[in-house]
């Protein structure tokens, strides 16, 4: 089933149209849904289809060579001696005829074959420029693709026509790919799963979900049992270093000093593991919105590896062993927090999409409440240039929102701001009290939204 990826289609269909030489890079995590795209993309067309092993030269040249003589010339099979030699056979087949050259898994052959960036370069400025073909270059490792193929440094850096990011599915993506589910467990699904589609087709089953989630992250044999790890030990070198310091963010421990005290790893070792963490999408820094002089905090950015280390990795022992009941019972009486924070990133989404103001800034906000002697925090906060603001409350709760909700929210965003131009959004899993709805359709700057919103759209 294909969903969404519109706009990546229309980028490379365009590309495709051109007539002309085309190097089109695309990159993501991994599941995304990188080769399912290209996959869409490719049919019907003329294309080679290769998908790169980490192999030596020989083993490559050789499975490049089957794939390359399979497309072209199946009849007669040729076995290359060189990636050069073999390129240049695909751009006379791409001399009078369009040609989609795909190689997916990119970084493998340019481990495997050490000259691929530099052989590619010379032949796209000496042969390929007057071609037909079309390039794409597919990969994972999110730190190869974009410092070693899109890097200022990269042998290809100026030579790409086309490049794509393909981030995880939004919510209403999620929703697409799961017709069947209530819309509460559409949030948590897309909430654990970081809204990556190959692990949100594992909830599509007519399955309890709560049996799903534990068959798959509470089993020793469970699909997402040890993703993280695996995705991980992909990117980084010392996965022992990188394990510690992300089950203390995941405890919420979010500033670096405090994560090298609880580690007892130097700050300097930890502000670097959260640099290259930040690079590979999994975490970032965050300051409260229209503060940028107090301390940035850390946080998850990707919600599978905030809900793994919190829930599962802890406990690797007692789910290895079978003894899991007292984990699941920990799960399911924190777990309404853990979404509370990922109905925020939601929440955010939504209200980009739903207001007219040229939103400039838009994430949380805390700080001290002076009258009070308190810190406070603001689940969303959002602004543009001329001095409108918007603030939102997220309650994933089993009662109702009411009236006290609202006036903290109002009460609250007089420390952030004295402009008369503010406006109210409050999200609520649960729905709201009867006297809120009616305070929201007197006062226009108030607005309710629920969980079928937040699915169907503004």
């Amino acid at each position: 089933m294909f969903v969404g990826r519109e706009a990546e289609y229309e980028q490379l269909q365009r590309a495709w149209e051109s007539e002309r030489f085309e190097l089109a890079v695309l990159w993501g995590r991994r599941r995304v849904g990188k080769t399912v795209l290209v996959n869409k993309f490719c049919r019907g067309k003329r294309a080679i289809q290769i998908t790169a092993y980490l192999t030596g030269i020989a083993g490559s040249l050789e499975h490049l060579s089957r794939q390359v003589s399979a497309a072209l010339f199946p009849h007669t099979p040729i076995t290359f001696t060189s990636l050069e030699e073999l390129l240049a056979v695909v751009a006379d087949y791409g001399r009078d005829e369009r040609l989609i050259l795909s190689i997916d898994e990119f970084p493998y052959l340019a481990q495997s074959i050490t000259e691929t960036m530099s052989i590619l370069q010379m032949m796209v400025d000496n042969r390929f420029k007057d071609t037909k073909l079309m390039i794409i270059l597919t990969g994972s490792s999110m730190g190869f693709m974009e410092r070693q193929v899109l890097g200022h440094e990269s042998p290809l850096y100026g030579r790409r026509t086309a490049q794509i990011h393909l981030l995880p599915f939004s919510l209403k993506e999620t929703a697409e790919l799961l017709p069947t589910r209530r819309v509460e467990e559409i949030i948590i699904i897309h909430s654990i799963t970081g809204g990556i589609p190959q692990y949100i087709q594992y909830f599509a089953p007519h399955e309890g979900l709560d049996d799903l989630i534990e068959r798959l992250f509470f089993t020793k044999d469970g699909l997402l049992f040890n993703e993280p790890t695996l995705l991980l030990m992909m990117e980084v070198r010392d996965t022992r270093t990188y394990n510690q310091i992300l089950e203390v963010l995941a405890r919420g421990n979010n500033q670096i000093s405090i994560i090298a005290d609880k580690t007892h790893i130097s700050m300097a070792t930890v502000s670097a593991a959260m640099a290259n963490l930040k690079d590979l999408g999994i975490v970032t820094n965050r300051y409260p919105v229209g503060r940028k002089s107090r301390r940035a905090i850390w946080e998850f950015s990707d919600q599978l590896f905030a809900f793994w280390y919190r829930f599962v990795f802890p406990f690797t022992s007692l789910i290895l062993s079978g003894q899991t009941a007292g984990v699941l019972a920990k799960t399911e009486k924190e777990l309404p927090q853990f979404l509370g924070r990922s109905l925020e990133a939601i929440a955010q989404a939504y209200v980009l999409s739903s207001t007219e103001l040229l939103i400039t800034e838009i994430g949380r906000w805390w700080g001290p409440d002076p009258r009070a002697k308190t810190e406070e925090e603001i689940d969303l906060v959002a602004c543009d240039r001329e001095g409108a603001w918007i603030f939102g409350e997220c309650k994933w709760t089993n009662t109702p929102a009411g009236e006290t909700t609202l006036n903290t929210l109002m009460y609250r965003s007089t420390l952030v701001t004295t402009s008369s131009a503010v406006s109210f959004y409050l999200f609520s899993k649960s729905g709201f009290t009867d006297s809120l709805k009616t305070i929201a359709e007197k006062d226009e700057r108030v607005r309710l939204v629920e969980l079928e919103d937040l699915i169907s759209g503004p």
